[in-house]
């Protein structure tokens, strides 16, 4: 869905873990996470392996 708005020309906003992100891999056929498809993101500055 990132994806096809960032085709659309639309601003995705990402709020993940980067410290998460690189830890696992994408379950992405295009090896892409949403860090890397936002258009700008965040890090609220939760540990690595937590989830609310």
């Amino acid at each position: 869905m990132a994806m096809n708005a960032r085709a659309l020309g639309l601003t995705v906003i990402g709020v993940t873990s980067v410290a998460y992100a690189t830890e696992t891999k994408s379950r992405h056929v295009s090896g892409r996470t949403s860090r890397t498809t936002a258009t700008s993101s965040s890090t609220p500055g939760s540990p690595s392996g937590t989830r609310s």
